[in-house]
């Protein structure tokens, strides 16, 4: 056929979970790496146009999208419990105090449990009145408030239906919030956690929403496009 290159995983996930509304993404992500050092034998990335990784396995080479993959891997991440490594967040030194109007406070409350398993601490102080205490690793402690409340106004949107659990909602919201988006360049470190931490998801083929995260081209195809 003419298409070679085909919307696929090493080992194909399931699919997305639903919809995400769109929000606007700022520079609240921080991509962990791993400590340990990287094994000479392990795969290697490189970034094209700031938008794309390109590497290699047993099956092919792979293009992979870095921030429909990052979401997954947040995703994933976040429904796991793993988010404040043990699941209570990184402590602030200083915790933040934010105000959030009536029905944001109301919602913040219903959501509350939630906010909670993904690795925030929060106290209500009242008339509004929030600290926020510790926040998951993945997010910035620069400004919690106005995180907090851009995630909010996710889980008010019409696409945050109830077709899906709470938890599952949040952590989508959250990892559309989170996730490195296109045009950021990534450092060698980064692009390689981020593909391993990618191939390593129980759905690695697809963001939380259902887009491809990766297409792979078979070194079948790449052969029978070089007439070998």
């Amino acid at each position: 056929g003419t298409g070679g290159v085909r919307a696929l995983a090493p080992e194909p996930g399931e699919g997305g979970d639903g919809p995400v509304p769109d929000n606007n993404p700022g520079e609240d992500f921080r991509l962990h790496v791993p400590e340990t050092t990287q094994e000479p034998e392990k795969r290697k990335t490189f970034q094209v146009r700031n938008a794309y990784l390109v590497t290699h396995t047993r099956s092919g080479i792979v293009i992979i999208d870095q921030q429909h993959a990052h979401e997954r891997v947040l995703y994933e991440k976040f429904l796991s419990g793993n988010a404040g490594g043990d699941g209570t967040g990184q402590f602030l030194l200083i915790p933040r105090t934010i105000r959030l109007n009536h029905n944001d406070s109301l919602l913040l409350t219903e959501w509350w449990d939630h906010f909670r398993n993904i690795g925030f601490d929060l106290s209500d102080l009242g008339n509004g009145s929030f600290a926020v205490n510790a926040v998951p690793a993945d997010v910035t402690a620069d400004d919690p408030g106005t995180f907090i409340e851009s995630v909010l106004e996710l889980l008010k949107s019409p696409g945050a239906d109830a077709r899906s659990g709470k938890q599952q909602l949040l952590a989508r919201s959250l990892a559309r919030r989170l996730a490195i988006r296109r045009g950021k360049p990534m450092h060698q470190a980064e692009s390689d956690s981020l593909a391993e931490n990618l191939f390593a998801c129980q759905a690695p083929s697809v963001s939380p929403d259902g887009k491809p995260t990766m297409v792979v081209i078979t070194y079948e195809e790449l052969n029978a496009k070089f007439k070998i």
